[in-house]
């Protein structure tokens, strides 16, 4: 790839430039008046804008493309290599090739939530949370969800998760049941995490309506979270916290600056910075799944900063609801939105840190928004390391 890596901007042109370096509003500028031909275009370097993009592994930008007709099987008159073959992305392999997992490609870019959407969808879980009430939502997750989905999902700690579900219908409190999230030896958390990332898509197209109990259970569930007023406002939270994952190399490369993350699940994280190592893997890099050939490690430890500065993120301090208080927890809320400030990487640690900002979702008027991901945890390749902890 060396004549790509050394190309210089006066050489190629300024959309082979944009390409490069990931310009999501140039690249989108720019696709919406050229032709086919002009796409496609071989730069003086030998090479499209589809080989660049593959080359730097920017996921949003290949993606593009592809949509607006770009040749997969060109090769470059430089390398002889194709843009599958440019590319070092397990995930970028699968958009070239169509192989990859459709529903979660298409949730990641082909139909991005919009400002507007997430306006009426919040408007919509207010609204049931005031017309049906806390009393009837407990009932109704009790009886649909606790002994229905999840104990399907989990036959062997159903009976723990439905007595925190008793307990919360008793109380009319929601505590209980967040309790049941922190608590890691019986994974409720896992099993709301599945169900919100299978649910939540449809649960967004208009009209919201829930077409089964699961997806009216999950519908419920988040419309407590976000309208309680015994969560808001007195643990509502503004300020920093952080999150630790171990993540694949090749996923964690196609995330870029400036893109936007959304969440399906809840995300927990901590208003302590320590806690991110407990979960990121770092010091252990020994563990870490490494090349057969050059031994070199296929994962990397993340640190996430996220600056909550907005009401409207709903954050909750969960801390004196959690198992384990010293975690100093915090819950973001399904449809939380961040944009990616910076990423730094440290080789020699193995390390990452990244920093997200919250922030509004683009306006489907916006012809050049940046991208809209799916958050980290959601890559099907992502290692989400929780210790056991007795209970």
């Amino acid at each position: 790839m060396t004549a790509i890596a050394q190309s210089s901007a006066r050489e190629t042109s300024d959309f082979y430039n944009a390409c490069s370096t990931n310009d999501i509003p140039q690249v989108k500028s720019s696709l919406s008046r050229m032709t086919l031909h002009e796409i496609n275009r071989i730069e003086p370097n030998g090479s499209t804008a589809l080989h660049v993009a593959s080359y730097h592994n920017n996921a949003a930008v290949v993606y593009l493309l592809i949509q607006h007709g770009a040749s997969v099987s060109i090769r470059s008159n430089s390398t002889n290599l194709t843009p599958y073959e440019e590319t070092t992305s397990t995930y970028i392999k699968h958009l070239l090739t169509s192989t990859g997992n459709k529903a979660w490609i298409e949730w990641t870019f082909v139909d991005p939530l919009t400002r507007e959407t997430k306006e009426i969808f919040d408007t919509a879980l207010e609204n049931t949370f005031h017309d049906m009430g806390l009393s009837f939502i407990l009932n109704y997750l009790l009886n649909h969800y606790a002994r229905g989905h999840v104990a399907k999902a989990s036959s062997t700690s159903a009976k723990q998760i439905e007595r925190y579900f008793e307990e919360a219908q008793v109380q009319t409190n929601l505590a209980p049941v967040i309790t049941a999230y922190t608590a890691p030896s019986i994974f409720f958390f896992k099993i709301v995490s599945k169900h919100c990332i299978e649910v939540i898509p449809e649960l967004l197209r208009i009209p919201f309506e829930p077409q089964n109990t699961l997806a009216a259970s999950i519908f419920y569930l988040v419309a407590a979270c976000n309208y309680d007023p015994m969560l808001r406002p007195k643990y509502a939270y503004i300020g920093h916290v952080y999150r630790g994952l171990r993540m694949s190399l090749d996923y964690f490369r196609t995330y870029k600056k400036d893109e936007l993350i959304v969440n399906r699940p809840f995300v927990s994280t901590s208003k302590e910075y320590n806690v991110c190592d407990i979960f990121n893997g770092y010091g252990a890099s020994s563990t870490f799944r490494r090349s057969y050939a050059s031994q070199t490690s296929l994962e990397i430890s993340v640190r996430c900063t996220y600056k909550i500065r907005r009401p409207e993120t709903r954050a909750i301090d969960i801390t004196k609801m959690s198992v384990f208080e010293h975690e100093q927890e915090v819950l973001l809320m399904p449809i939380s939105v961040f944009r990616l400030v910076s990423i730094d990487v440290d080789a020699n640690e193995n390390v990452a840190d990244i920093v997200l900002e919250d922030c509004d979702l683009p306006s489907k008027y916006d012809p050049i928004a940046s991208m809209v991901r799916c958050d980290f945890a959601e890559f099907p390749n992502t290692l989400l390391v929780v210790p056991f902890m007795q209970v």
